[in-house]
């Protein structure tokens, strides 16, 4: 779960670690502005990890990204492996955003 510097809030699920298999597909990504959830539609494109420099969900720059720095540099949204209608829409129509505060849980 992320809040972007402009109080916008989403985030992602996935039922399997971060690790080198990006495929899960049952991932889904949400913006609670919008009150939507978006399933992931090429399920082996689910998460994605590089590890020192990125991690999120769908391929490189898509859908959300964030930079291990995220507090400190830019991230991105875009709408990659999951059925988002328009690119930018869990970030409220923009590409890039600051990361205010993130949640991560993890459910055994």
């Amino acid at each position: 779960m992320i809040q972007t510097t402009k109080d916008i809030i989403f985030g992602g699920y996935i039922t399997q670690e971060w690790n080198a298999d990006y495929k899960d597909e049952k991932a889904f990504v949400y913006s609670l502005k919008t009150r939507k959830k978006y399933n992931v539609k090429e399920p082996n494109y689910a998460k994605f990890v590089q590890a020192g420099n990125w991690w999120g969900f769908g391929p490189w720059k898509n859908t959300i990204l964030l930079n291990d720095n995220c507090l400190k540099r830019d991230n991105y949204v875009g709408d990659g492996a999951y059925d988002i209608p328009q690119p930018y829409e869990l970030n409220g129509g923009e590409r890039c955003f600051g990361v205010k505060s993130y949640e991560i849980f993890y459910i055994e």
